[in-house]
């Protein structure tokens, strides 16, 4: 066969759609090698946006998995809210979580399960005669053998016995702090707030660090300051204002534009004090004897729980959103957890 035949040969060979495939002008037009981005988990939703990104919002716990090739990913990490605390008294509202919104970097190719992801709970309220709700815990993103994102929980709001010889109690220290109780003339201060901070090598933005509001000055005996959220400090009880929770972080566009770790309203009691609406970001709202219904903080993914007029359990902190539970109010009947936290991963689709 001359070569010219040969080459006439093989054109025709070519012509067949399969062989065209086969011969593969892969890398020449389109074809560069692509990662390829799975998950597992319980709760996951998988969405696109108009400019080209994918998100994947981890609601539970679970894993990113990487094949063939590295990948590029920014990732929202929100630990869960704290709790308050219950008995006969009032309680203080939880802190908002913190919050870590990274800048892009590279996500290698996982191996075994793969890269995972771990949701911090809410603090479950705890009844003592004084003492802090539980902290949140942290939510966690391992982005690489050495290096971990850690967005921590925020503090308990603090409560106590109000029936002398009752006296103040301090809030709970965490990303956010607690919102402090003050009873029988005791003054006490709120919760430290200590924002989280990122491994070395990873950079971005991180929010929180706010104290959860003191009593140093509250009217009378009874009262319970609001907790700090991921953006701004928790408030002092006023017998005359609304002890609103600390305002939660906003990210934008991330799938959706949402506040993160709102602070817990505080808790009232008669004429001597105020409750507050939950801080924006999924904060509770509080409660207490002869006070106003309150919100729950919106802007959220979901919104902190609301409460009605009267002494019961405050608003719980909305779920995923790392939401402070708001005070609970001059009552036996319980307390109220914080919200949980959430993980979000982008990449380009």
């Amino acid at each position: 066969m001359s070569h010219r035949d040969s080459l006439i040969k093989k054109n025709k060979e070519l012509s067949k759609p399969m062989d065209l495939m086969n011969v593969g002008f892969v890398g020449a037009i389109g074809g560069t090698p692509a990662a390829v981005v799975t998950y597992t988990g319980g709760s996951v939703i998988d969405t696109a946006d108009s400019g080209g990104y994918r998100y994947l919002e981890f609601l539970s716990s679970g894993y990113v998995i990487v094949s063939d090739l590295a990948v590029d990913v920014e990732v929202l990490v929100v630990g869960g809210g704290g709790s308050n605390q219950s008995n006969q008294g009032v309680s203080g509202g939880g802190g908002g979580a913190g919050i870590l919104k990274s800048s892009s970097f590279s996500l290698g190719i996982s191996t075994g399960s793969g890269w995972q992801v771990t949701i911090g709970a809410g603090g479950t309220w705890i009844a003592t005669t004084f003492g802090n709700g539980r902290s949140g815990a942290s939510s966690t993103f391992v982005a690489s053998a050495t290096q971990t994102l850690t967005a921590t929980g925020g503090g308990g709001g603090a409560g106590g016995e109000a029936i002398s010889p009752g006296g103040g109690y301090p809030g709970g220290a965490g990303a956010n702090g607690g919102g402090a109780f003050y009873g029988h003339g005791t003054p006490s201060a709120g919760g430290a707030g200590t924002a989280p901070t990122f491994p070395a090598g990873i950079t971005g933005t991180s929010h929180g660090g706010f104290a959860g509001g003191s009593n140093f000055t509250a009217p009378l005996n009874h009262g319970a300051a609001s907790g700090g959220g991921a953006g701004g400090a928790g408030q002092q009880v006023n017998s005359s204002t609304p002890t609103n929770g600390g305002s939660g972080a906003q990210i934008t566009s991330f799938p959706a534009t949402y506040h993160y770790g709102g602070g817990g309203g505080g808790a009232g009691h008669a004429t001597q004090s105020r409750n507050g609406i939950g801080g924006i970001g999924g904060g509770g709202a509080g409660r207490g004897s002869s006070q106003l219904a309150r919100a729950g903080g919106g802007s959220a993914r979901n919104a902190g729980g609301s409460v009605p007029t009267g002494d019961g359990a405050g608003g719980a902190g909305g779920a995923n959103t790392g939401g402070g539970a708001g005070g609970s109010g001059w009552s036996f009947a319980g307390g109220s957890s914080g919200g949980s936290g959430c993980v979000v991963v982008r990449h380009i689709a």
